[in-house]
């Protein structure tokens, strides 16, 4: 599994949060709100994946770290 981390700031309240491909053609957008110390993880599913067959991102938050196994 490959994935990448960023580490950007977001500031407290509401964000949008938009993520786009051109080359896979996905777009997705969500607003969240955000405290502090909190994470957020963008997931890529590629058409083959999911149910739909459309590739789609997936936007998720929490306080805890992500955890891949």
């Amino acid at each position: 599994m490959l994935y990448k981390t960023i580490k950007k700031t977001l500031g407290i309240g509401f964000r949008k949060v938009e993520v786009l491909s051109e080359r896979a053609d996905a777009y997705s957008v969500r607003t969240i709100f955000v405290l502090p110390n909190q994470h957020v993880l963008i997931e890529f599913y590629p058409g083959i994946q999911n149910l739909r067959k459309v590739p789609e991102f997936d936007i998720s938050y929490g306080f805890n770290p992500f955890y891949y196994e």
